[in-house]
């Protein structure tokens, strides 16, 4: 009887040992495989998402569109008006009729970042993270409501974030970072829910953003690949 319990044990504490010897390497791994194979995130060139934006009882309609290897646009009806933002790899636009002016504005470094991590939704914060001169530190484990996750420290030149990984799907539970608004540093909390898989890769459909005491929440209702796109869509509005 205590050679059994003696055996559990030892099986209980070597899993557990192997749980926690498992490296930052191991973790990028796991979330890129959970993610979608390199087959097919390498045959989308391109991706449109439409849904809609709630904040402060409004409910506002979006559609984004992204193209490799760098060009975004992104629409939002407001109040019967239309906003465009674009950026083509080299300057970014935007017309906000709410401002009272249909003349295209440069965009900021702050807002041309915010487009891009729309990317990091659909392909990964940690996708190619060495080209890209991500650092990424694991600094434990934490439980997120209920979710047993990774804590992850992720650092570039320009910025620090900390993200969540669930320890059992390996996809992103949470990230929460730091980001500059006209010229004020705001902290932004990022959760990532219902996750589904499209073309055999997997993204959030649901995403929840708190910053200043504000919750937006983001739902894409509809997700398509390698539309007709012409790269004069991310030109001047």
């Amino acid at each position: 009887m205590l050679k059994k319990i003696f055996m559990a044990l030892f099986i209980a504490s070597f899993i557990t040992c192997l749980a926690q010897a498992q490296t930052v390497e191991d973790i990028v791994n796991n979330m890129n495989k959970n993610k979608g194979s390199a087959e097919a995130f390498a045959k989308v060139q391109n991706w449109k998402i439409s849904g809609t934006t709630s904040m402060m009882g409004q409910n506002i309609a979006f559609v984004q569109y992204m193209k490799k290897p760098n060009m975004m646009r992104a629409e939002h009806e407001v109040m019967g008006q239309k906003m465009i933002q674009t950026y083509d790899g080299k300057e970014g636009l935007m017309i906000n009729p709410m401002t009272g002016s249909s003349e295209p504005q440069p965009l900021d470094s702050a807002s041309i970042e915010q487009m891009r991590r729309m990317n990091d939704i659909f392909e990964g914060p940690t996708n190619n993270y060495k080209q890209r001169g991500l650092k990424i530190e694991l600094l434990g484990k934490e439980d997120v409501k209920g979710t047993n996750c990774f804590k992850l420290k992720l650092t570039n030149n320009q910025s620090e974030s900390t993200m969540w990984v669930n320890t059992t799907t390996y996809l992103p539970v949470k990230i929460k970072s730091t980001v500059n608004q006209m010229g004020q540093n705001m902290e932004v909390e990022t959760g990532f829910y219902d996750y589904k898989n499209f073309d055999g890769i997997t993204i959030p459909t649901k995403i929840i953003m708190l910053a200043m005491g504000m919750e937006i929440t983001m739902l894409f209702e509809k997700i398509e690949f390698n539309l007709s796109m012409d790269d004069s869509l991310f030109k001047k509005p």
